[in-house]
């Protein structure tokens, strides 16, 4: 029996170095940088109103238009928030081609994962070629026992649902249109699969995150004067979140904290990142009379404050990529153009949030954000920050993202926001 049992214990290990084999190679199959894959960031807004139309017209047929241009600035916001991770889309003749590596440092060893697949054109979603390292696997075959099992797990139809919305899919030069079935269907499978999870009460944080913004539409009359600063909600928040906290969870509390003060004053969608709130702190119900300002300016404020909840919810990298990819965005027709200014106002954000979420002492970050007087306490001056760009303008001024222009611009703005008293413990690490 022992015999029999270390035979079998080494035709598992020799299994799994075989596949290693296949699997793991030492070159990347694709190395891009995630700059020049941003430059075509702006044309992604014409790309984000058509997917709301989707929603908006739920009964109708639709088609959508992926320029390969699109698709690869998609990627670079990915590798900017996951650095490592490189992924290129290429439309060719009758396939759109995805390539995407990964390392991974086994002992003192480096390899890659090498994802290779091609999506056909023609009739319906098709998988074309697909390989993970050497090892060709059945594309088709796996989508759809991904499906199955998904449904099936889930007691639902979301999966197939999902898959037959894609009536076909055709390339152009440079681009691929994907005609789309009516979403109604689909939206149906999608709620009644949000239905049949399991309910429950609301988690702590968004229970926590309901009660301190239910306290924010009670301040006091002048708190919410038109003129009002972001500033002159830290005091009286925050002297609120230390009557709230016991001696385990100042932390929490200030992280539900500032979530509510995210979703009061910067955006109402802030609330995705905490989960369902308890139905009277509903977000569409505790709306301000006036929204605060930060240095004047209230999309300020929102930079700050949705910087500050990314980072509390997730990386601090991907905090750091969606306001930078945001301002990218922003460069191109009907967009306000690319602002250093806005970009502070994100990366100070994002400091708050790793003070809340990093220090070693939440109490002593508790005293200083109820030592909070005036919105120079949040922000660091911008005078001399350039704003207002066009794609061609900041072309013209920077080259690429990551280019030593660029980069001295970002140290700027890193050096000014070191200045303030309250970021200095949450310095981004070098």
């Amino acid at each position: 029996m022992l015999r029999w049992s270390l035979t079998g214990l080494a035709g598992i290990g020799v299994m799994i170095i075989v596949l290693a084999l296949l699997i793991l190679e030492r070159e990347p199959s694709v190395q891009v940088s995630a700059h020049k894959q941003l430059n075509g960031a702006d044309t992604l807004k014409p790309l984000l109103n058509r997917l709301d139309q989707l929603i908006d017209q739920p009964e109708q047929f639709q088609t959508i238009t992926l320029a390969e241009e699109q698709l690869n600035s998609l990627s670079g916001f990915v590798q900017r928030a996951l650095p490592g991770l490189h992924s290129q889309f290429l439309v060719k003749s009758e396939r759109v081609g995805l390539q995407t590596s990964y390392p991974l440092v086994l002992g003192p060893w480096q390899f890659y994962l090498n994802v290779r697949a091609d999506v056909v054109a023609g009739e319906g979603f098709t998988i074309g070629q697909l390989s993970l390292g050497s090892l060709p696997l059945p594309g088709n075959a796996l989508l759809s026992l991904s499906s199955r099992l998904f449904d099936g797990w889930f007691n639902s139809a979301l999966a197939e649902q999902t898959l037959q919305q894609v009536l076909w899919v055709e390339t152009q030069h440079q681009s691929v249109n994907i005609g789309l079935r009516p979403m109604q269907l689909w939206l149906q499978a999608f709620h009644e699969f949000k239905n049949q999870l399991p309910q429950k009460e609301p988690e702590w944080l968004a229970r926590r995150t309901g009660d301190y913004l239910l306290w924010l539409t009670q301040l006091p009359q002048h708190q919410l004067a038109q003129a009002s600063s972001l500033s002159d909600f830290f005091k009286p928040l925050f002297d609120y979140v230390e009557q709230q906290s016991g001696e385990d969870n100042v932390r929490e509390e200030m992280t539900a904290a500032v979530m509510a003060l995210a979703i009061y004053a910067g955006h109402h969608r802030v609330e995705n990142l905490v989960g369902e709130l308890p139905v009277q702190a509903s977000p569409n119900m505790l709306k301000p009379r006036y929204y605060p300002m930060l240095a004047g300016r209230r999309d300020l404020c929102q930079h700050y404050l949705v910087s500050a909840a990314i980072t509390l919810s997730s990386a601090f990298g991907v905090s750091l990529a969606v306001g930078e990819f945001k301002e990218l965005m922003d460069r191109g027709m009907g967009g306000s153009g690319y602002s250093f200014v806005d970009l502070t106002a994100d990366m100070a954000g994002t400091r708050l949030g790793q003070l809340i979420t990093e220090s070693g002492s939440p109490k002593a970050v508790l005293a200083k954000l109820r030592e909070v007087k005036s919105d120079r306490d949040l922000l660091p001056a911008t005078h001399g920050l350039p704003e207002g760009f066009s794609k061609k303008a900041f072309t013209q001024s920077f080259g690429e993202v990551d280019s030593p222009a660029y980069q001295a611009m970002v140290k700027e703005v890193e050096s000014r926001i070191d200045k303030i008293a309250l970021y200095r413990d949450a310095a981004p690490q070098s």
